[in-house]
């Protein structure tokens, strides 16, 4: 690893709906509350002090500074932070990209412009718990933070690589629907030509599990969100949160965005929800997995039912159910609609796509 100091930089407000509630510096890491600086050059001792030129630099370092105690002037507090960052920065004498800087509660305008390219926020929110798992500690009924993590460990909670996590969880989405796609292409392709071919290539597509094509719309509605009620009919989640890489979710993954980010995330993560059949029924809480819920008028829930219906019924097998020949009845009357699932498919890979770079 090129790196080779973290600054953590706590928060300054008394927060209690966190995963460890408090006050983050005395509550979560244990550290003196009269101080302003932590350091740690090794696994185990770390010291504390109130001078930044009290501080041993030995590599690998992870220096900790108490925004709290720097925050008794509110109205000074952007001043003196930057001012004790640049400090610590100049005390490490090393090049940039060896430096990482893990901010919570305050905005990125408080960390130094130059430093501002290796800063990145992270969040104690309960439902982001599982993030820091490896470097917690729980004695009793207490959760702390462990400061005697190992560095890397400490680096990869604090700095997760987002984009690297939203490319598994969309391979793992879109591989998922892989097989219906080239099924969907072979057989519209194949009845161009030879309709018998056509019909026994799509009797052998159906010889499925029951309930097998909303399974996989299912799960990928837990790999965007995580929520485990959502479901089509009495189809739930063949998955849990463990199976999804560093127990994320894309929901997840936004959550981790500082709020400025998130406004502008908010039309690209409706519209993917919209696709894939699933609305936010509260318009102020587009993040909140409880106000998500399925969009029982959405295209792609009634070709995948059909195709359910396909393997239960081998009167329902006709190509053109398969081709995305859709009834839909509403208001006492039958309208023939025309889904075009390889379009569905190569649509649901560039909103995850656009809302990848986001993330980036």
């Amino acid at each position: 690893m090129d790196v080779k100091a973290i600054i953590i930089i706590t928060s300054p407000y008394v927060v209690q709906n966190r995963f460890i509630p408090g006050e983050e510096w005395e509550r979560a890491w244990g550290f003196d509350g009269k101080c302003s600086f932590a350091w740690r050059s090794k696994p185990g001792t770390v010291a504390c002090c109130n001078k930044i030129d009290k501080i041993s630099i030995e590599f690998p370092i992870i220096i900790w500074v108490n925004s709290n105690k720097i925050n008794r002037n509110p109205s000074r507090l952007l001043q003196n932070l930057q001012k004790q960052l640049n400090s610590i920065k100049s005390k490490l004498s090393c090049p940039m990209n060896e430096i990482r800087i893990a901010y919570h509660g305050i905005t990125k305008d408080y960390v130094p412009e130059s430093l501002r390219s290796v800063a990145k926020p992270y969040s104690l929110a309960k439902d982001n718990k599982s993030q820091f798992e490896k470097i917690l500690k729980e004695e009793g009924n207490r959760c702390s933070f462990n400061p005697s993590a190992s560095f890397d460990d400490i680096f990869s909670c604090f700095f997760l690589n987002l984009p690297k996590i939203f490319s598994i969880l969309k391979h793992n989405i879109m591989t998922s629907f892989l097989d219906l796609d080239i099924d969907w292409q072979g057989i519209n392709e194949i009845s161009m030509k030879d309709i018998k071919k056509a019909e026994q290539y799509l009797g052998e597509v159906v010889q499925k599990t029951d309930d097998y094509y909303c399974q996989k719309l299912v799960n990928l509605w837990f790999h965007l969100t995580g929520g485990i009620n959502l479901r089509n009919n009495d189809t739930q989640p063949s998955l849990n949160k463990d199976q999804l890489p560093y127990k994320k979710s894309i929901l997840d993954l936004i959550h981790e965005l500082p709020d400025e980010i998130r406004k502008d995330v908010e039309k690209g993560w409706r519209s993917l929800l919209e696709h894939v059949g699933l609305k936010i029924q509260d318009s102020n809480s587009s993040y909140n997995i409880n106000n998500i819920i399925r969009y029982d008028d959405s295209d792609i829930i009634a070709y995948l039912e059909k195709l359910d219906g396909m393997i239960q019924s081998k009167s329902k097998r006709q190509l053109k159910r398969f081709r995305g020949e859709l009834e839909i009845i509403g208001n006492g009357e039958t309208k023939i609609i025309y889904f075009n699932f390889h379009e569905w498919y190569l649509k649901l890979g560039d909103l995850l796509e656009r809302l990848k770079s986001f993330l980036e």
